[in-house]
């Protein structure tokens, strides 16, 4: 089961294309831009990949865009990963899935670690020490990985 939180460009189109023949679990895919229309890179394909089932989910983060015409200051990557905290520590540590964190190495790569971090302590009440830990064993098997610059 992988996972993706995103801010690259290339890497979720790789990401999402499974080898042939590969079984896999549910894969989400959480994807950040400035807006849909704007520079939603690889649009086309990361919907198809949705309709067909390749990704579980595609969890879009528009940073420069409001909801519903309306203007909430945008939404990351981290914010998705918070609605979806539940399940991601669920497949993280249930289900051996694979964490993979693409693009920006200043801000976002570190957040989304942060954020993951948060969650473990919030869903599974973990100490602060205990999470960095299981990320730490996440590392460790290869099963958090990151592709930043």
């Amino acid at each position: 089961s992988p996972f993706s939180a995103e801010g690259g460009a290339a890497s979720p189109v790789g990401f999402a294309t499974p080898p042939p023949a590969a079984s896999v679990g549910e894969t989400h895919l959480f994807f950040g831009c400035r807006g849909r229309n704007s520079d939603f890179l690889f649009r086309e394909q990361l919907e198809d990949f949705v309709q067909d089932h390749t990704l579980t989910d595609l969890h879009l983060a528009l940073s420069q865009e409001g909801e519903d015409g309306r203007w909430y200051g945008g939404c990351y990557v981290q914010d998705k990963l918070m609605e979806s905290s539940i399940r991601i520590c669920h497949l993280l540590l249930s289900c051996k899935a694979y964490f993979y964190v693409c693009g920006d190495a200043t801000s976002m790569a570190r957040d989304v670690k942060r954020i993951l971090r948060e969650m473990l302590e919030e869903v599974e009440q973990l100490s602060s020490e205990e999470a960095d830990d299981v990320i730490e064993h996440l590392v460790k098997l290869g099963r958090y990985q990151e592709d930043i610059y």
